[in-house]
């Protein structure tokens, strides 16, 4: 079977962040690579409009995005493009703020044994997770259907089909990338994810390298967000019967 590509996004100037990647890593079995972030500011004004139109789209974020948001957004757009060049099943996929757990390579070992209808399996999230599927997925590892889909993109898998979703409806983006997962209805995008995780943010994740993220807050930008965090929390309700059919595929239940 061919090995999945394992890689870690890193910003050039980020070397700290690569070294210590390395170092965690070192002693595991299943070792991400190094994949050279998209510095967003060195893309052309064509690119950056390719990829982030905020002036023209018709359900704009409730406050522009920075350039640190946008260059990480393509970064993990570029990975799902490699996943689709070569002949890899699927994708880990990391950002350089994260270190393994015990039970890193055990979650490893277990992702060719699921059934192959997911497109994300988070492998980081909060402590808190609101869960409404659970089962084991291997020994003390247990595969688990989220509520509300944690907001980290920090560390998750995606499959070749997967990427192809988030490549086709995904260009240009809105929202940041973890945020554009959790909408995870717009594009039938089956997420799922592994516990108990497997990594977790490290030190270096106190200091973002993507840009302080609030942005201007008045109330115009208050008044946004909580608009459109109604209208998530309307879609989550509304599509709980995609949810239930995407756990039915995971368990075996239906082909369809």
């Amino acid at each position: 079977m061919k090995e999945p590509l394992k890689l870690y996004i890193n910003l050039a100037r980020d070397e700290v962040r690569g070294q210590a990647m390395a170092h965690a890593f070192a002693a595991c079995r299943h070792q991400p690579q190094r994949f050279a972030a998209v510095d967003w500011r060195a893309l052309s004004v064509q690119e950056q409009q390719r990829y982030y139109q905020p002036d023209v789209t018709r359900q704009p974020y409730f406050r522009a995005l920075t350039a640190g948001e946008c260059g990480c957004y393509v970064s993990h757009l570029e990975i799902c493009r490699l996943l689709l060049a070569g002949d890899e099943n699927w994708a880990l996929v990391l950002e350089d703020d994260v270190e393994p757990l015990s039970h890193f390579d055990l979650v490893m070992d277990t992702i060719n044994t699921l059934p192959p209808a997911w497109d994300i399996i988070k492998l980081i999230g909060r402590r808190k997770d609101k869960l409404i599927n659970d089962r084991a997925a291997g020994p003390g590892v247990r595969l688990v259907q989220y509520r509300k889909t944690p907001n980290l993109a920090s560390a998750y898998l995606v499959s070749r089909e997967g990427a192809e979703k988030l490549l086709a409806s995904r260009v240009p983006f809105i929202r940041p990338i973890d945020v554009d997962m959790r909408w995870w209805w717009e594009n039938d995008l089956r997420v799922f994810g592994l516990m108990p995780y497997c990594l977790r943010l490290s030190q270096t994740s106190d200091i973002s390298s993507i840009g302080e993220r609030r942005g201007q807050r008045n109330w115009k930008s208050r008044m946004r967000k909580s608009t459109q965090t109604l209208h998530y929390n309307i879609g989550v309700w509304t599509h709980r019967a995609g949810q239930a059919r995407f756990w039915e595929l995971m368990a075996g239940r239906t082909s369809t």
